[in-house]
């Protein structure tokens, strides 16, 4: 084989299969009932949360209909101007409290250990849950739909849907080292979002629609996926969860 005939990109699908296949086995995911339960508390939630903090923040961002939103006004920090900007305070700057992933810990430390997460990850490192990183299905950051935008039928109306963010469906467990496929590898990252619908649908996903899978990627309907995760008490965790983050608002949102 000389150079002028070396393709890279030709012997990328022949690893896409194996190399979900990996990715499926492992993934970790929230439980359809948790997700639901977060949205039903969301939704009991909306009208307290507009009257105190819509002056601060836009609940349209967060508490869209069907928001499994489980930290509404936390986005991630996503430009230039917001790295120059302290975390886990609100700023009036962006409307928002920004945060470095630490909030969507928050979910999966309450429902795999009945315990919040404390930055600096002790407890979550006991756990076991510190040899697992985050990763997002969905994009709620702007930038990230370049190059997604045509696998769906439709989208959000708002670029860049910041409560996707801590969104209790769109934040999936993945031992450190996998989720990077998981973002840049079309065939593997339309495999996830295949799983994401398949669980969920479209209730929780903030006006993304289902995609139509290629039909060279024969191979995704034939994945096993891990079980999601859903605890004997787990209405007792997502209680306390509740309780926690509607504390921890008041208090950063004022």
């Amino acid at each position: 084989m000389t150079f002028a005939n070396f393709t890279p990109v030709s012997k990328l699908g022949d690893v896409e299969e194996e190399v979900a296949t990996a990715i499926a086995k492992v993934a970790y995911v929230i439980s359809p009932r948790i997700v639901r339960l977060v949205s039903e508390l969301n939704h009991a939630w909306k009208t307290e949360f507009e009257t105190r903090f819509g002056s601060r923040i836009d609940p349209t961002h967060y508490l869209y209909p069907g928001s499994a939103c489980v930290f509404p006004g936390v986005r991630r920090h996503s430009s230039e101007a917001d790295r120059n900007l302290e975390l886990f305070v609100y700023q009036d700057a962006a409307k928002a409290i920004l945060d470095d992933n630490s909030f969507p810990r928050q979910l999966w430390s309450f429902v795999c250990t009945g315990k919040k997460y404390s930055r600096g990850g002790q407890h979550w490192k006991k756990s076991g849950l510190g040899k697992f990183e985050l990763a997002h299905v969905l994009p709620h950051k702007a930038y990230e739909l370049t190059g997604v935008s045509e696998w769906f039928e439709k989208r959000p109306p708002i670029d860049g849907l910041s409560g996707l963010f801590t969104c209790a469906s769109n934040v999936i467990l993945l031992p450190k080292g996998m989720s990077r496929p998981t973002d840049g590898t079309e065939g593997i990252r339309i495999a996830v979002f295949k799983r994401y619908f398949d669980l969920y649908g479209e209730s929780h996903a903030g006006g993304f629609s289902r995609i139509t899978l290629p039909k060279r990627l024969t191979w995704v309907d034939k994945l096993h996926w891990t079980d999601p995760v859903e605890p004997p008490d787990w209405e007792t965790r997502v209680a306390e969860l509740d309780n926690y983050r509607k504390a921890i608002l008041r208090k950063l949102l004022g």
